[in-house]
C-alpha cells in the first residue's frame, strides 16, 4: 500500500504488468507520530481481526474504569457522552466569581451573549474586560502545586439504556466521580508543550505541561487504553486517532458539533470532555473503511 493506503500496482503501456510486481517503499520522518500514521498505512491489515481486538480492549476498559463516565438520569445509570466545562472569571466591579458558561449561554434561545451581567453587583462586562479566576491544586505527576486559570464542569450530555440521549445540569453525583478521579495518581506522561507562540498562548492560562491537556479522568482512560496497544502499530495508530478531541482542546458550539480550532494548541472558556470510549468506539468504523 502507498500512503494514502492504496494498494500498490504497477501499470505499463497498454495494461497492468504483473512481472514488476509491488513497489516498495520506505517511510521515514522526524516526527514519530508520522512516522507511526505512515507504519500503519503500509503494514499488512486484518480488518475483521482488528475490530475483534479494538472491541475486546474497549470491552475490558469498561469493566475497569468504565465507571469514570456514569452519570444518574432520574435514579436510572446512564452513559456519559461528554461533560460541557467552563472557565470562571472575576468581575473587575466587585471582586465575586463569575461562571462564563451561566452568564454567557443562553441554551433555551441558543445564543451566546457577548455582554454578560455580574450576576453579585449587576454591572455589564465584556468577556475580554473579565479578570482570570485562579486556582491552585496539587499535580501529582510534576509533585508540586500549580495555578492555572479555574474551570468548572456545568453540564453532562447522556445516554440512556433504551438509547435516548439527553443533558441535565451537572449535579452532586458528578461531581463525586470527577472528584474521585481527581485523586487518582494516574500513570501520566510528563512532557512539556514546547516553546513557542501556541505554548505561549496556554502560558497565560498556566498550562505549560502536556498532561495539562486533559483532564485527570480521561487521562486514567487513555492510559488504560495505551497500555493494552502500545505493542501493535495498528492499534497504536487507532489510539492515537483521538487524543486531540479527548483533550480540553475541545471547544463547545451551541449546534453540539464541537471541534479544535485548526492548527492551534488553543484551550477555550467552554470545552467539552469527551468520553473516550466513545470516540474510539466511532474510530474503528473509520478505520476499517480505510482499507
Amino acid at each position: 500500500r502507498d500512503l494514502c493506503g492504496n494498494k500498490n500496482e504497477v501499470y505499463a503501456i497498454g495494461g497492468k504488468n504483473s512481472d514488476l510486481g509491488s513497489r516498495k517503499c520506505l517511510c521515514s520522518d522526524l516526527s514519530p507520530i508520522a512516522s507511526l500514521i505512515s507504519a500503519s498505512y503500509n503494514l499488512d491489515f486484518n480488518p475483521i481481526e482488528f475490530e475483534k481486538r479494538a472491541n475486546e480492549i474497549l470491552e475490558l476498559a469498561e469493566k475497569e474504569v468504565g465507571w469514570l463516565y456514569k452519570t444518574k438520569v432520574g435514579g436510572i445509570e446512564a452513559q456519559v457522552n461528554y461533560t460541557i466545562w467552563s472557565d470562571l472569571f472575576t468581575c473587575p466591579s466587585c471582586g465575586q466569581s463569575i461562571n462564563f458558561w451561566n452568564e454567557a449561554v443562553d441554551l433555551a434561545n441558543e445564543v451566546m451573549h457577548d455582554e454578560l451581567v455580574c450576576p453579585h453587583c449587576g454591572t455589564h462586562h465584556t468577556k475580554k474586560s473579565l479578570g482570570k479566576a485562579w486556582q491552585t491544586s496539587y499535580d501529582s505527576l510534576l509533585n508540586d502545586n500549580v495555578k492555572t486559570i479555574a474551570k468548572v464542569p456545568v453540564r453532562v450530555n447522556y445516554t440512556l439504556p433504551n438509547g435516548r440521549r439527553g443533558e441535565k445540569d451537572i449535579d452532586s453525583g458528578d461531581l463525586e466521580i470527577i472528584k474521585k478521579a481527581e485523586d487518582i495518581s494516574s500513570c501520566r506522561y510528563l512532557g512539556i508543550i514546547p516553546d513557542g507562540d501556541e505554548s505561549n498562548r496556554n502560558y497565560a492560562r498556566g498550562l505549560y505541561h502536556l498532561h495539562q491537556l486533559f483532564t485527570n479522568r480521561n487521562l486514567i482512560y487513555l492510559d488504560f487504553v495505551q497500555k493494552q496497544v502500545r505493542e501493535n502499530p495498528i492499534l497504536f495508530a487507532w489510539f492515537t486517532s483521538v487524543i486531540q478531541n479527548a483533550s480540553v482542546m475541545y471547544k463547545f458550539r451551541l449546534d453540539r458539533k464541537g471541534g479544535l480550532v485548526s492548527g492551534t494548541l488553543f484551550v477555550p472558556s467552554l470545552n467539552i470532555e469527551q468520553n473516550p470510549a466513545k470516540l474510539l468506539k466511532g474510530k474503528i468504523k473509520d478505520f476499517k473503511a480505510s482499507w
